[in-house]
């Protein structure tokens, strides 16, 4: 309106807005230090029909399907990896099932239940089970902990790795920096 107003006067009058709004305003949802959108509150807003990647903490590299055997691992991150792409579906009890772009049809999954530490993940046909329910634990500076449901550990990067395919286990939480390979950003995935 200021600009019509402006051209249709030659430049003569200026229309000036005055308002009352006090504190933030938002036309849509803040977008977090990842570029994930989040709510008033701060809370992730995952759209459950968009794809997003994980990024390690401590290595920079992305959460990966290795093909051939459909194991997690750790991987660099590649603009346009269907494995490296994941849908976020909001379960009831507020955790997430992790579908992964490939293969389809399926969800990331704790194999066999196992609730010991060194569980390695996969990914299997999509059922109600905790082994593929993953709560989002908020680690600090924009990461997260993934934990799966039936044994309440986290995925770790093995021995802290910065290498490339190197598993994604399950393993004891650990707190703090010393934590920083069970931490991952959560990111638009940029591929198509």
């Amino acid at each position: 309106m200021r600009v019509s107003v402006d051209r249709e006067s030659g430049g003569e009058q200026l229309l000036y807005v005055y308002s009352g709004v006090v504190g933030e305003f938002y036309f849509r949802a803040p977008v977090g230090s990842t570029g994930v959108p989040t709510d008033p509150s701060g809370k992730l807003s995952l759209d459950p029909n968009a794809y997003y990647r994980l990024v390690a903490k401590h290595s920079g590299k992305c959460l990966d399907i290795m093909a051939e055997r459909a194991i997690l691992q750790q991987y660099y991150c590649l603009d346009n990896a269907p494995r490296q792409a994941f849908r976020f579906k909001l379960r009831p009890d507020g955790s997430y099932s992790l579908l992964p772009k490939e293969p389809g049809n399926q969800c990331l999954d704790l194999f066999y239940w196992i609730e010991e530490n060194g569980g390695f993940l996969t990914t299997w046909s999509c059922h109600d089970g905790l082994n593929q329910a993953f709560r989002l634990n908020p680690a600090g500076e924009g990461y997260y902990k993934l934990v799966p449901q039936n044994s309440k550990k986290c995925v770790t990067i093995v021995n802290a790795s910065h290498g490339v395919n190197v598993l994604a286990l399950q393993w004891d939480c650990i707190a703090g920096p010393a934590g920083a390979h069970q931490q991952f950003r959560i990111e638009p995935w940029p591929g198509k």
